[in-house]
């Protein structure tokens, strides 16, 4: 008897990604497979596969508060892109050549007696375990269908950070201190000359969403600033 546990990507508090949990069980077989034969090169470990964990996050992104002047696009917020589905799907690829080519731990085609899916109430969360699911299980069967169990609320203590953590979080973002940081002399200095490299007018945008939206697009820092800034920005939150 097999079992697969699949857990999806998470979103804490404040759009901190964390990931998804794949658990699998199998129990021993035969004790006899684990003796070797006169012929064997190598000895055979006495030690048996039973449980394998892999905890990821979703896929690459669209900001999550897109700066001023927003760029065309059927895409909202914070969804998964294509470049993030197919991050997901080559993972599911590669547990796939591990887990099922190369030792043949989990069954080659998706069973629901086999395979249990958990997700956060995220979208880009419940897109990523489809996505790697798809690239574990290739196959395209008929008449399956893969269940995606999810909490009511967009959090819970077993995926994300706990009820606490959260509200010290919160009183560290929200609290005046954090909005006095960017009046700082150099702080709002540098802040005007990015917005103004950027076009962007006098506005309530931090340092933060400046940089989540510049890295999400793969954006060019303007060529003025390449001596401050001589790279592209590159990867994804």
């Amino acid at each position: 008897m097999k079992k697969l546990w699949l857990n999806a990507g998470i979103v804490g508090s404040l759009s901190a990604a964390f990931g998804s949990i794949l658990w699998s069980q199998k129990t021993n077989e035969s004790n006899s497979s684990r003796t070797c034969s006169p012929l064997d090169s190598e000895p055979t470990s006495p030690y048996e596969l039973q449980l394998v964990q892999v905890l990821f996050r979703h896929g690459a992104r669209t900001p999550l508060k897109s700066i001023p002047n927003v760029l065309e696009g059927g895409s909202f917020a914070g969804q998964l892109t294509t470049l993030g589905m197919q991050q997901l799907y080559e993972l599911g690829k590669r547990l796939r050549q591990r887990y099922i080519e190369d030792s043949p731990f989990l069954s080659p085609a998706f069973s629901p007696s086999e395979v249990y899916v958990r997700s956060t109430n995220i979208w880009r969360t419940i897109e990523s375990a489809k996505c790697l699911v798809a690239g574990l299980f290739q196959q395209k069967q008929k008449g399956i269908s893969i269940n995606i169990y999810m909490d009511s609320a967009n959090f819970c203590d077993s995926l994300s950070p706990s009820i606490y953590v959260v509200r010290l979080t919160v009183c560290v973002v929200c609290s005046h201190r954090w909005a006095e940081s960017s009046t700082l002399p150099d702080i709002a200095a540098d802040l005007r000359r990015i917005q103004e490299a950027l076009g962007i007018a006098a506005q309530q945008v931090d340092f933060i969403l400046i940089r989540d939206d510049m890295v999400a697009r793969e954006v060019t820092v303007p060529h003025h600033d390449s001596y401050y800034y001589p790279q592209k920005y590159t990867g994804y939150f």
